[in-house]
């Protein structure tokens, strides 16, 4: 391969980011963060035409039936660009450092953009090792879109509706604290909590993930028939729920969408 081929090559590449054609950025993010996270996909979108961004916590950017964790595996490792959006709820994730990692290994470009209040002085090591962009900040986000490539065309009016935004996630964020369950991703499956203020959606199928999960919380995870949920209950038996923990809940079946995922209480040993 010549170094004139490798020449035009790169030039091509460098064409192909700017139009935007065909490349995909994944936006990391937790779950409680997804206004904001919104926002800056609508902008880049705006900005760059043919850009794809990946949301995990899109409806229809995971479809239902396909497994979550391999599919942000294989979106790690074919996008071409990577922001991670670090805000006070997300920045000791698990998942925001796991993905954090795949990106900075990848070699492509990587913005650290921080959301939400959150001071760059407090995100932890190593992490804290690399530059970050206030995102609520009108020239640390026009930086960071300018590192992406992207003009951002009202860096005032964009890091204004940010710091809103951030206000709002923080009200939420409050009053997830009352909810008890595991989360899979950016996805959160609870068994207690003020889940019954929340709208009924379609139920989901469960997995081994899920009911792994529970386990590794110390819980027992276990399968009724509908006909017994009322002595399910009365037994201390708690339903699991997928939920968003602000608006829907969404009933978690088995044995072919037969039977409801409940968390049983452990048993006690025998006197």
């Amino acid at each position: 391969m010549t170094v004139g081929f490798l020449k035009r090559l790169t030039a091509l590449a460098r064409l192909r980011l700017r139009a935007g054609a065909g490349v995909t950025l994944f936006l990391s993010h937790a779950a409680i963060d997804r206004k904001l996270a919104e926002h800056v996909r609508q902008t880049l979108l705006a900005a760059m035409p043919g850009l794809r961004v990946f949301l995990a916590s899109k409806p229809g950017h995971i479809e239902a039936a396909r497994p979550w964790f391999q599919e942000i595996l294989s979106e790690l490792e074919s996008a071409d660009l990577y922001v991670v959006l670090l805000t006070p709820q997300s920045v000791d994730r698990p998942w925001i450092a796991f993905e954090s990692g795949a990106a900075w290994m990848s070699d492509r470009k990587l913005v650290l953009a921080t959301a939400g209040g959150l001071v760059k002085a407090s995100i932890p090591w190593p992490l804290g090792g690399l530059q970050a962009l206030a995102l609520d900040d009108a020239e640390d986000a026009e930086h960071a879109f300018r590192s992406l490539g992207v003009r951002l065309p009202e860096p005032k009016a964009f890091a204004a509706e940010m710091v809103a935004l951030g206000r709002q996630t923080t009200v939420e964020a409050a009053h997830l604290a009352g909810w008890i369950g595991v989360e899979l991703g950016d996805r959160f499956f609870a068994w207690d909590g003020p889940m019954f203020e929340l709208k009924e959606d379609t139920p989901v199928p469960s997995s081994a993930s899920i009911t792994d999960a529970i386990r590794e919380a110390g819980h027992e995870p276990v399968f009724g028939v509908p006909q017994d949920r009322l002595s399910a209950i009365a037994g201390g038996w708690k339903q699991v729920f997928e939920t968003d923990r602000l608006r829907w809940r969404r009933q978690v079946v088995g044995g072919g969408g037969g039977q409801f995922l409940y968390v049983r209480p452990p048993k006690k040993p025998r006197a």
